[in-house]
């Protein structure tokens, strides 16, 4: 199981048709580094100053955050490598409980979601017109709306609660996904999830999960990305993307010398509400 909330497939998935790329930011910024709450990037000159400024004095503890920093940067390396590793033992030796779940059916989505992609899907269709169909909630461009039935979450979650008990390798988030946002609780507006319901926002938005106060959270998220607008800005370091090559779909960048990974590419309208 790769990543927050994915799933096992039953098969190895195709490799993609063109070569995808990562930006080189991906190997050396934002590393975090618990014992300090901080956000580094390996390549930093200042970096040594930095740690003394947080109580980082002796030779040994610098070597120990260096090892913490080599170890991170060698796994986001390996990223790939070991997500396919991963794929083919489980597509070879995993035995689904609900082996329906994994060939997505129009019958798992909620009315409502079709109701929504009818109405974007028809000639008259715009921005405030959809907004009559979704739900617009507290915090700036964030949204919600209905995606799955009860009925599919049920047996969705059934399905990850097998996996979890198998003894599949399965992999797990980076510590980002427990530290990613250390502010004030002042400055965030909290929502509350929904069962069978999602949440459509801006990945650039500032966003963490706070402690659940029962039961279990199971997430699935679904990252949308369009690679001629990621060529342009790299949402992590800010900046004109520096290409590296990547195994499999990367990051989503895309060369612009590979004109004819190019040629294949459709012009799709960016999404408004985004």
């Amino acid at each position: 199981m790769d990543g927050a909330g994915g799933s096992p497939g039953p098969r190895p998935r195709p490799a993609p048709r063109g070569p995808f790329f990562s930006c080189r930011c991906f190997h050396t910024d934002n590393i975090f580094l618990e014992d300090f709450r901080l956000h580094v990037r390996s390549t930093d000159p200042q970096l040594e100053s930095v740690l003394r400024s947080k109580g980082c004095k002796t030779e040994g503890q610098f070597r120990k955050v260096q090892a913490k920093i080599d170890e991170e940067v060698q796994r986001r390396k390996l990223l790939h490598q070991k997500s396919l590793e991963r794929r083919n033992i489980i597509s070879a030796c995993y035995k689904p409980l609900n082996p329906e779940v994994y060939v997505l059916q129009e019958s798992f989505l909620a009315p409502e979601f079709h109701e929504i992609v009818a109405y974007c899907r028809s000639e008259d269709a715009d921005f405030e017109g959809l907004l009559d169909h979704i739900h617009s909630l507290p915090a700036e461009r964030v949204y919600s709306i209905p995606v799955f039935t009860e009925e599919f979450c049920g047996q969705l979650i059934g399905e990850l609660e097998n996996f979890e008990q198998s003894e599949m390798p399965k992999g797990r988030p980076n510590t980002m996904n427990n530290y990613g946002v250390p502010v004030s609780e002042r400055e965030c507006v909290e929502i509350e999830h929904r069962v069978s319901y999602g949440l459509l926002h801006r990945g650039q938005h500032c966003h963490g999960a706070l402690p659940i106060s029962s039961g279990e959270r199971w997430n699935l998220i679904i990252w949308m990305r369009s690679s001629p607008v990621r060529n342009e800005l790299c949402p992590m370091c800010n900046r004109k993307p520096e290409l590296v090559e990547a195994s499999g779909f990367g990051d989503g960048f895309t060369s612009e010398l590979s004109e004819v990974w190019q040629e294949r590419q459709e012009t799709v309208s960016v999404c408004t509400l985004c």
